[in-house]
């Protein structure tokens, strides 16, 4: 890696800075045997015939970030974005951090730590930057939040965001912070675990009640919106890791949502096939039935009172 801006990779000048490369202090024989070790002991404690839960199916870091190192639009976006002092860190959440990252079908989910708070000649900078890597790599749906590091804590501000060819301001919502404290990726900078917070089972509960009763439940209260096959899709993986997350306070891929989804097998089939990015269409107005009644089913019982009352009994 370097010792510069952090770059994983193996090289002996950082292509990115020109930094020199240094090892990781948990890069050693010593330091995988003894996690192999804590594994055996942790695993042994878990009774025989335990039914096994997939959860995330997050793949090992080495194998994440080879599979990073493919996406040739990440490298350039972060080459470039690097060349900006006032960007201090870029890191990598959502599919491809998780390993379940499709090319052509899935976004590219990316959050940038910046000094001090986007102006408009620092907005204009990002979307040249955007523009021209969008020009380069067309249909990778790349997309990135930049966060003023002095305002990491604060929940409910919009934050400059670049998504589907506009600049936008959204906020980072809990999911995203859980993604990148639990299994987010640097491409340069600091670990996410060192800037941004971190994100208890409890927080990963509310930050899917927020997602679930916020945009969602307005959502719901729209049955014409689920006519659009993308709302369909998104609502039916959607409200399974909501479901998941309130359950078990932990994340859940978006693959693995289907296998969860609540929806008669020949639509799952349909849902994994699509994620596959074969061009299966399903059933428009009996697609949006079942999506919808899923989604007003599933924020009914996120609502606060309604989960309470399900706990007690």
């Amino acid at each position: 890696m370097c010792r510069a801006c952090g770059r994983p990779g193996r090289f002996e000048v950082c292509p990115g800075c020109g930094g020199e490369a240094i090892r990781r202090p948990d890069d050693s024989p010593e330091t995988v045997a003894r996690r192999l070790s804590d594994y055996h002991r942790r695993r042994a404690l878990i009774p025989a015939g335990t039914p096994r839960l997939r959860v995330d199916a997050i793949p090992p870091p080495g194998q994440v970030a080879a599979a990073i190192s493919e996406v040739p639009a990440l490298a350039e976006f972060g080459r470039l974005l690097a060349r900006l002092d006032w960007v201090t860190g870029l890191y990598v959440a959502g599919s491809l951090a998780t390993g379940d990252y499709r090319p052509g079908v899935s976004d590219l989910d990316l959050v940038a730590a910046v000094d001090g708070p986007v102006t408009d000649a620092r907005d204009a900078a990002l979307t040249a930057l955007h523009r021209q890597v969008d020009a380069a790599f067309g249909g990778t749906n790349l997309g990135c939040v930049y966060v003023d590091v002095e305002r990491l804590t604060a929940v409910d501000v919009r934050h400059p965001t670049w998504t589907h060819g506009l600049s936008v301001r959204r906020v980072l919502s809990g999911i995203t912070r859980a993604e990148l404290v639990r299994h987010g990726f640097t491409v340069f900078g600091r670990p996410p675990r060192e800037v941004f917070p971190p994100m208890s089972d409890d927080a990963v509960r509310a930050a899917a009640r927020d997602e679930l009763t916020g945009y969602w439940a307005w959502a719901a209260r729209r049955p014409w919106l689920w006519c659009d096959p993308v709302i369909a899709d998104l609502g039916l993986t959607s409200m399974a890791r909501g479901r998941h997350a309130l359950r078990t306070g932990t994340l859940l891929t978006k693959s693995a949502a289907i296998e969860q989804a609540a929806a008669p097998p020949w639509l799952i089939a349909h849902l994994r096939a699509r994620r596959r990015g074969s061009p299966v269409v399903s059933p428009r107005w009996r697609t949006a039935l079942i999506t919808w009644r899923d989604a007003r089913r599933t924020v009914r019982e996120a609502q606060p009172s309604v989960a309470s009352s399900l706990g007690r009994e």
